[in-house]
């Protein structure tokens, strides 16, 4: 399994527990005699539930696409970006490695311009790993595209990005490097 995934598959089955709890609770409310009016005092809940169902099954379609069972197919997530740097995030936090301050969005991605829509942010997700503790990092402009700043990715790891062949490339430095065709421009 790679180094990422099983840092990330601890947290995410951790989220997708806590969803499921509420989801239980839910369902126990259908069993009580007010259930209706209940059920619509709660329905912000169930809708908060679903957006995360949403989330979750894409991420842990991403992390099984990384670990060599594409399940996600042509699906696309806009806010790829933003979901893998949350889980990045929880998961250091649950290592005591804190990823360190950096932008508070992230740019959306284009909808379909690579075949592997998981591969993106599976990169910026390596990017984001490579991070040292509590260290600063950033997204640098440059004329191909966005450039993570404050990582280098580790040799194994740039192998594996280039060998899949996503739009993200590894630069000579060895930081990840967004073409500017990934992404949304306002």
């Amino acid at each position: 399994m790679d180094p990422l995934a099983r840092a990330l598959v601890p947290t995410l089955l951790h989220e997708l527990a806590n969803t499921t709890q509420l989801l239980t609770g839910l369902h126990a409310l259908l069993g009580l005699p007010d259930a209706g009016e209940l059920l619509e005092r709660r329905e912000g809940d169930l809708a908060r539930a679903g957006d995360e169902a949403h989330r979750l099954g894409w991420l842990l379609g991403v992390l099984g696409a990384a670990s060599g069972h594409d399940l996600l197919h042509a699906r696309r997530e806009r806010d790829g970006l933003t979901w893998m740097r949350e889980l990045v995030e929880k998961a250091a936090r649950k290592q005591e490695r804190a990823l360190g301050p950096g932008p508070e969005s992230l740019p959306r991605l284009q909808g379909a311009p690579q075949p592997d829509g998981w591969r993106v942010p599976w990169a910026f997700g390596q990017a984001l790993w490579s991070v040292p503790a509590g260290q600063p990092w950033g997204l640098a402009e440059t004329p191909e595209g966005l450039e993570v700043s404050g990582s280098r990715l580790d040799p194994m790891t740039r192998d594996r990005l280039e060998e899949s062949a996503c739009l993200a490339r590894v630069t000579a430095t060895g930081t990840l490097l967004l073409a500017k065709t990934l992404l949304e421009t306002p």
